[in-house]
């Protein structure tokens, strides 16, 4: 439970000429704590924000609902009718006092000097703690072994006990074998992902790449730059990997062949690179925000600002580099496994591959978004981000590329009638360009905007494919008490989360593209939604108490969070 203390609103009252009631419900809100203050360079740079961008801000009784297409700020007079309905608002003579309405997670108070304290419930502080931590620490690598387990020697069936006899002989035997034989690492795996991580650290260091500035961090005390050449790392690697499996140097298929060893080996780097970056904030005293509990701390993260060495951003290069790529590149060694094995690849396989490059290849090539997202901004680099972009999203991603080649032959059907069906495969490939195109315009207007929100200039991006509708020129916006603004524009009009729901589109038709005989190549989209559901959550909490009474407005002008009408 987080404590906020709030403290008192005080209203100004207004003489009312006779005839005519109206109210000044302008409050002067105080700081709430447990929130930064801003800085005051931040005020010098709204002022030349104004001057240098032309934003064009609504007056708040133009804004329209698109929905119910009503006024979102009523006029005074309404307001007061409104309050009065609701028995918020009070009549002393010729004067009058509105209060607003309570939400969910603040209350005005009237008439008292004196603070109050309000409970709020987050589910960030009451979920996690030492001792999940610790939990997740263990079996979310046991869940990717499992799942592993499951495609490979199982065609894609859940494996469990049939009965409490069997629960020994079941972990011993289904379980703990796999993973000793399959899985071990050895030092030829330690060589392979050693190499991937040196290759990625070079190239980022020394290949060139312009540098952009990101918002302010440190509570406003600087201004971090990040080198902007992921884009074109991934096409240095297409290159090397393409010339190493064409010379027999190196073939690409043994990343399947040695799919389980490379597992365990990236969970070990997972934790020796997470305690590193732990060692190096701790060693430094460049922490912020830690609990003082070890086990939790590495596992959320030490430092939000400070994750780095002089131009080289850690977190910034664990978020776009080995991982990504890395996923890639599995994908492509199943889809040439499956050429070795029946001389052709299935159309399944090929359009699996399309699928993963347009998304991996969409967050790697607008890299000048990263800088301004909530996550590069708001979270610690910890073991939990580290292992999800080690492990999480190359190992389980590409699983439904695993499927298919367990389970699917070229033109022949197998025990699992898993056929190709050209309708169906026409049906998915539509569904996931569709969610990626919004997912594509929705992120580029969300960075536009952004970017000169923030006074930063960056060039746009240019490579393929360079979707116009992807900014907006002059967009609407709610400018917070703050200095903050809303976007209110194009599909952040919409939706306020219109870019989770694409992504969902987009995970939904990697599963049907395997068909229903299996539920695992769901199993990425149903723990996104969840995740998804959960930040909406909890993103609408923190941005309550970021922008206040401005945060139930831009909801009354975008009611729907992901899905019009629905949700």
């Amino acid at each position: 439970m987080v404590e906020l203390e709030i403290h008192k609103r005080r209203y100004i009252r207004q003489e009312i000429p006779s005839g005519k009631l109206t109210a000044n419900s302008n409050a002067n809100v105080q700081g709430v704590s447990g929130v930064n203050t801003i800085a005051s360079n931040i005020d010098e740079e709204n002022k030349r924000k104004e001057e240098s961008f032309g934003f064009i801000k609504e007056q708040e009784q133009g804004l329209i609902n698109p929905v119910t297409q009503e006024n979102i700020f009523p006029s005074e007079e309404q307001e007061f009718l409104t309050a009065t309905e609701a028995g918020l608002g009070t009549t002393t003579g010729q004067r009058t006092t509105v209060r607003p309405k309570e939400s969910f997670i603040r209350r005005a108070i009237h008439d008292t000097q004196e603070p109050i304290q309000v409970s709020i419930y987050s589910p960030i502080t009451t979920f996690y703690g030492p001792v999940t931590s610790f939990l997740s620490m263990i079996f979310l690598p046991l869940t990717v072994y499992y799942l592993w387990i499951c495609v490979t020697f199982h065609r894609g069936r859940f494996i469990y006990p049939k009965n409490v006899d069997e629960i020994g002989v079941f972990f011993r035997d289904q379980l703990w074998a796999p993973i000793t034989i399959y899985a071990s690492p050895s030092l030829y795996t330690f060589t392979i992902y050693s190499l991937w991580l040196l290759w990625n650290l070079t190239i980022h260091v020394l290949a060139p790449g312009p540098f952009i500035e990101g918002p302010l961090l440190g509570d406003g005390l600087f201004r971090p730059v990040f080198k902007l050449n992921a884009y074109f790392s991934m096409i240095c690697t297409a290159c090397l990997v393409t010339f190493l499996h064409a010379t027999g140097l190196f073939r690409l298929t043994e990343l399947y062949e040695n799919f389980g060893s490379l597992l365990t080996t990236s969970i070990i780097y997972s934790f020796f690179l997470s305690l590193a970056v732990f060692l190096y904030t701790t060693t430094l005293n460049l922490t912020e925000n830690i609990s003082g509990s070890f086990i939790y701390d590495f596992f959320e993260g030490s430092s939000i600002s400070y994750n780095r060495i002089g131009k080289f951003d850690f977190k910034f290069w664990f978020y776009l580099f080995p991982g990504k790529q890395f996923w890639l590149l599995l994908s492509v060694s199943m889809a040439l496994k499956q050429i070795e094995i029946y001389g052709s690849v299935t159309w399944t396989m090929l359009l699996l591959n399309i699928f993963y490059f347009s998304y991996s290849s969409a967050m790697i090539r607008n890299e000048n978004a990263l800088p301004l997202e909530r996550d590069m901004k708001n979270s610690k680099l910890g073991w939990f981000n580290i292992w999800n972009e080690l492990v999480w999203i190359p190992f389980v991603y590409s699983l439904h590329a695993m499927y298919i080649l367990h389970n699917q032959r070229p033109r022949t059907e197998n025990e699992f009638e898993l056929k190709e069906e050209g309708s169906w495969l026409i049906y998915c490939t539509v569904l996931h360009f569709v969610g990626y195109y919004i997912w594509e315009v929705a992120k580029r207007q969300w960075t536009y905007f952004k970017e000169r929100e923030n006074g930063i200039v960056n060039a746009s991006v240019s490579e393929f494919p360079n979707l116009t509708v992807g900014s907006v020129e002059f967009p609407r916006f709610i400018e917070a008490r703050n200095g903050r603004r809303l976007l209110a524009e194009g599909c952040w009009l919409i939706c306020r989360h219109l870019d989770f729901t694409s992504e969902l589109i987009m995970f939904y038709s990697w599963g049907l593209i395997c068909g229903f005989h299996s539920l695992i190549p769901y199993f990425i989209a149903f723990i996104k939604t969840l995740y998804f559901i959960y930040k909406d959550r909890t993103e609408y909490v923190d941005n309550v108490q970021k922008y206040g009474d401005d945060w139930i407005k831009y909801c009354r002008l975008v009611p729907y969070s992901m899905v019009p009408y629905i949700y």
